[in-house]
């Protein structure tokens, strides 16, 4: 399985130069860190490499570039546009995004001067909302990668509550802990990536693994922050199939 492990050297420094090339010659490149697929454990050697970061440039105007081309997903973020605000509020996707460092400039130090900033409080903020509009998104196009990012979306803040480490990659995750073993999941990691076309994941079993990490996931919230309000959680959306006169 292609991973952060197993990305090698020229494909770091291949990424260090498409990076310089994208932002303004005066600004300065900090970070650039895997994720996508790849990072996330179910990308394959036919899938590009996705790459986000940060460049300082004391211009507000150019706050944001993105690329693809040269085999790289690309994105990078001005970090004097990247306000805290950002970062606490629902913005929990950026530690995760930038959590497997290839390149990190000299004068930045990513675990003091980001990783740490993280708190486990800015989990709760992707509960339930976001996590609703990713059952949902799945919902609508059922599909292998539909619901490995709906895993996903689950059990990197889950793996982080229980074990106060980000881990991006879930398949590494279910492969190397008992208490995260769920089937469905491995399986669906060996069909995207292509490492294994034989096997053919449940669609039921899927939404019932997401059910139980769902509240798995609210429970840790709750225990962490507190403030969770049992009252207005339901569970995640049901498939729309499973809804009694939707068809008619």
């Amino acid at each position: 399985m292609y991973s952060y492990a197993t990305l090698k050297q020229e494909e770091k420094e291949k990424a260090e130069k498409v990076a310089k090339d994208m932002i303004p010659e005066e600004a300065e490149l900090l970070l650039l860190s895997f994720t996508g697929g790849r990072a996330f454990g179910w990308g394959g050697e036919h899938h590009d490499i996705d790459i986000h970061g940060f460049f300082a440039y004391d211009d507000d105007w150019f706050f944001k570039c993105h690329s693809s081309n040269r085999g790289f997903d690309m994105t990078l973020q001005n970090v004097y546009s990247v306000e805290e605000p950002e970062i606490r509020w629902g913005r929990w996707k950026q530690y995760y995004d930038k959590s497997n460092p290839i390149y990190t400039h000299e004068d930045f130090d990513i675990e003091k001067d980001f990783i740490d900033k993280c708190e486990k409080k800015y989990v709760e903020h992707i509960f339930p909302y976001d996590l609703h509009l990713q059952f949902s998104r799945m919902d609508v196009d059922f599909s292998i990668r539909s619901a490995l990012h709906t895993y996903k979306e689950m059990l990197i803040p889950l793996y982080y509550l229980e074990h106060n480490t980000i881990e991006s990659d879930i398949i590494n995750v279910i492969n190397q802990h008992e208490d995260y073993q769920y089937e469905e999941l491995n399986k669906c990691g060996l069909k995207y990536s292509r490492e294994d076309t034989s096997v053919n994941p449940d669609e039921e079993k899927i939404w019932e693994e997401l059910e139980e990490i769902y509240w798995r996931l609210a429970d840790m919230i709750d225990e962490v922050t507190g403030n969770i309000d049992r009252s207005e959680i339901h569970g995640p959306p049901m498939p729309s199939k499973n809804i009694p006169g939707v068809d008619e």
